[in-house]
């Protein structure tokens, strides 16, 4: 498994998901250190690791439809294999 930095996005969405507790998520262009096998898997292990946050706080059916709208709306700047 490889060390990626991902550069992330969220200027979007950033004004419905800023009520919850998420970490390292907390900023519009967070920065996010992960480890997968290729780019491919980083970049959806660091939006999974972000809906995954939002459901565990509020798992309703409006978070739902907030969970997909994320899956549309966030945009991958910048992958970087360390």
């Amino acid at each position: 498994m490889r060390n990626f930095k991902v550069y992330l996005d969220l200027t979007d969405i950033y004004p419905k998901i800023k009520k919850f507790f998420l970490r390292e998520y907390v900023v519009q262009y967070p920065l996010i250190f992960i480890e997968a096998e290729d780019p491919d898997d980083a970049c959806y292990m660091v939006v999974y690791r972000l809906i995954k946050l939002i459901m565990d706080q509020d798992p309703s059916i409006e978070t739902r439809i907030l969970c997909k709208e994320i899956k549309r709306s966030v945009r991958i700047d910048k992958i970087i294999s360390l």
